[in-house]
């Protein structure tokens, strides 16, 4: 006979998923949403959906019906609405979990993507990680995919060209987003400065070569990011992400900052190309 008692296996740590929503979200892209977090195949995880603002009666009557039915869901309710940046961040106070995933209230994750990420995290040095991402357009049909840099030094020597990261597809530790969080000030962008800001303090940051998330591409995709507010926002991330570099690289990335930045200036149609070229990208 085999003595002693079998050691009892460890539980996966909780992950706190948050996602926030607002007046003008797409009501049946937020249930989508939300039906992909809460199908995902890992077994231990919680969602914060976080009301920026008032939402119309069926949406809150809904996710107040779905609390009850699913003890995982919890509402984070915010008086007023202030932004992207505030909203997650009361989210990610609320949050129980030694991870935290984002996810958006118009996209949808695959099924894996929690467990695949989790599995990431643990197996490598990074802080965060992201992954890359399918575009669906208003009707449901496929616009490619984004790839993005996968190494922490590849993912650092393209912080001044792009956001290096697919914001709705991170995950990390939660005392990381909790010691950092998302500018509020930021309407625009601001998912690309706490990038940056990372990078600045050392954090490691990867993205997995795998599609672990769907991005839907609406009509309104295009005017929000561009004009003067993007364009201020994105050329001061772009201006911090200067001395990343080696002090002889810092002249060329000062000017692609103001360059790059620039484009947010251009009408709607070019600005979707530049997109389009730049997701054309592949890394290796």
């Amino acid at each position: 006979m085999t003595q002693g008692h079998d050691k009892k296996q460890t539980p996966p740590p909780l992950v706190s998923v948050v996602m926030a929503t607002h007046q003008d979200d797409d009501a049946s892209l937020l249930r989508q949403a939300i039906a992909s977090i809460l199908g995902q195949t890992y077994p231990r995880l919680e969602l914060l959906v976080v009301l920026d603002g008032p939402v119309d009666l069926d949406t809150r009557d809904f996710l107040e019906d779905l609390s009850v039915e699913d003890t995982r869901v919890r509402i984070v309710p915010r008086t007023r609405n202030g932004g992207p940046g505030a909203a997650r961040n009361s989210g990610i106070a609320e949050a129980r979990g030694v991870l935290i995933a984002i996810a958006d209230a118009d996209d949808v994750s695959h099924p894996d993507r929690i467990k695949a990420q989790a599995a990431f995290l643990s197996g490598t040095r990074a802080s965060l990680a992201g992954s890359f991402v399918r575009y669906i357009g208003p009707d449901g049909e496929a616009l490619g995919g984004k790839q993005m840099p996968l190494t922490p030094s590849d993912i650092k020597a393209s912080a001044i060209w792009f956001s290096p990261m697919n914001n709705p597809s991170v995950m990390g530790y939660a005392k990381v987003f909790k010691r950092n969080p998302y500018r509020e000030d930021y309407r625009v962008a601001e998912d690309y400065e706490l990038w940056v800001r990372l990078l600045k303090r050392g954090y490691v940051l990867r993205n997995q070569a795998e599609y672990l998330c769907d991005m839907h591409i609406q009509p309104e995709f295009w005017r929000k990011r561009g004009g003067w507010r993007p364009f201020i926002n994105d050329l001061s991330v772009r201006l911090r992400a200067v001395s990343l570099y080696p002090l002889l690289q810092r002249p060329r990335a000062f000017l692609l900052a103001w360059v790059l930045s620039g484009t947010r200036l251009l009408p709607s149609r070019f600005l979707q190309r530049i997109y389009q070229r730049r997701n054309s990208m592949h890394y290796s």
